[in-house]
C-alpha cells in the first residue's frame, strides 16, 4: 500500500460532498478553534445507560467495552424517551452483543496474549508493519468503528510472536483527505504535509506506555518508508468517553474541534466516508433510508502532532496560556 504525505492546498478545495448536502447546516462539517482547552465537555447522559445495560447482559465470555462503544455510536438516534427505558436499552445491548459474539467468532484466534506487564520495553517487543489485511480484520471485527481503512499500518508484537496473531497495539496511517478543514489547516500550518492517524485499536489491557512507545517507532518506521510528514492529525470522540490523555501524554497537541451529528443507514451508524460512496455507487434515492443522531453531541476533538520543530514552536505559541 502506498501513502503519501499529503500536502494542504488552499486553491484546491473541493466543493461540499454529496453527505454534506444532506446535513443540516448547523452541523456541517468546519474547524474552529479547541473550546475544551479551556471548559472540559460534560460526558453524555446516554454513556451511564450504556454501561448498566451492559453489565447487566454481558457475560464474562462478551467484549464488553467494543458493546459499551458500538452502543455509543448506535443510542444518540433514539429519544430521551426511549432511553429512558431500561427494557429497550438492554434489548438494544443484547443485540449488540449477540452481532460482536457472530462477527468475532471465526476471529477470536488471531487475538494476541494480554499484556501483563505495566509498561513495554524493547527487550520483549517491537513494532513492525502489518499487512493491509490484517490490518482490516482488526479494525472490522475488534475496533468500535467497525469499518476498515486504507493505509499504512504499524503494530505493537512481542518479540517471537506469530506474524499470524493480530499485533496488541494497531496503528493506522492514512492519506490526508480533509478537505472541508482546509482554511483552518492553511490558517494554522500553511503548506504542511499531513498525514491522518486514522484508526487505533488495542486489546485490553494495554500497557500504560503502548501508545508512545508503537507511535515514535511507527514514526521511524514511516521514515524508513519514505513517508514524511510535518504534521500528523487524530480524531477523538469526547461522546464515547474518550478524553485523548495518551495523545496529551505523547506530546500531541490540541487542534481543532469539530461539531459532529452521526449517519445512520437503515438504523446502523455508517461513517461519512461510507455513506458517501455509498450515495456516489447508488443509481437510485437513497435519502429516505437515512437518517441522524438526534441526542446532543459535544465536537470532535482534533489533535495534532507536528514532526517539524519550527511548525511544532508556531503552534505552542498559539496554545492559550
Amino acid at each position: 500500500m502506498t501513502v503519501r504525505a499529503m500536502e494542504s492546498v488552499a486553491d484546491d478545495q473541493p466543493g461540499a460532498s454529496l453527505v454534506q448536502s444532506l446535513t443540516p447546516e448547523t452541523t456541517r462539517k468546519a474547524w474552529k478553534r479547541p473550546s475544551w482547552m479551556i471548559q472540559p465537555c460534560a460526558r453524555p447522559t446516554f454513556l451511564a445507560l450504556i454501561e448498566s445495560a451492559v453489565s447487566r447482559t454481558a457475560t464474562s465470555d462478551d467484549d464488553s467495552l467494543l458493546t459499551k462503544l458500538r452502543l455509543g455510536l448506535h443510542v444518540p438516534q433514539f429519544s430521551d424517551c426511549q432511553l429512558g427505558d431500561d427494557s429497550f436499552v438492554d434489548s438494544l445491548a443484547l443485540t449488540f452483543l449477540r452481532r460482536i459474539r457472530d462477527s468475532q467468532r471465526e476471529h477470536l484466534y488471531l487475538r494476541p496474549r494480554a499484556w501483563r506487564c505495566p509498561n513495554v520495553s524493547e527487550q520483549e517487543a517491537e513494532v513492525v508493519e502489518i499487512e493491509e489485511s490484517m490490518a482490516h480484520k482488526q479494525h472490522l471485527f475488534f475496533h468500535y468503528i467497525g469499518s476498515a481503512r486504507k493505509g499504512l499500518h504499524f503494530g505493537l508484537r512481542r518479540r517471537q510472536e506469530r506474524s499470524t496473531q493480530l499485533p496488541s497495539y494497531l496503528l493506522s496511517f492514512s492519506e490526508y483527505d480533509l478537505g472541508f478543514a482546509e482554511r483552518y489547516i492553511q490558517h494554522k500550518a500553511r503548506g504542511a504535509k499531513i498525514l491522518v492517524l486514522s484508526r487505533v485499536h488495542s486489546f485490553p489491557p494495554a500497557p500504560k506506555n503502548a501508545f508512545s512507545f508503537t507511535f515514535s517507532r511507527a514514526l521511524r518506521c514511516l521514515e524508513q518508508r519514505g513517508v514524511k510528514a510535518d504534521l500528523i492529525l487524530t480524531y477523538v470522540n469526547p461522546n464515547l468517553g474518550f478524553t485523548g490523555g495518551s495523545y496529551l501524554a505523547a506530546n500531541w497537541m490540541p487542534f481543532a474541534e469539530e461539531e459532529v451529528r452521526y449517519h445512520y443507514f437503515d438504523g446502523a451508524y455508517i461513517t461519512e466516508r461510507e455513506l458517501e460512496l455509498l450515495l456516489e455507487r447508488s443509481a437510485g434515492n437513497l435519502t429516505t433510508r437515512i437518517s441522524f443522531s438526534t441526542q446532543p453531541l459535544a465536537p470532535l476533538r482534533v489533535f495534532a502532532y507536528p514532526t517539524n520543530s519550527t511548525l511544532r514552536r508556531t503552534l505552542l505559541e498559539e496554545q492559550p496560556s
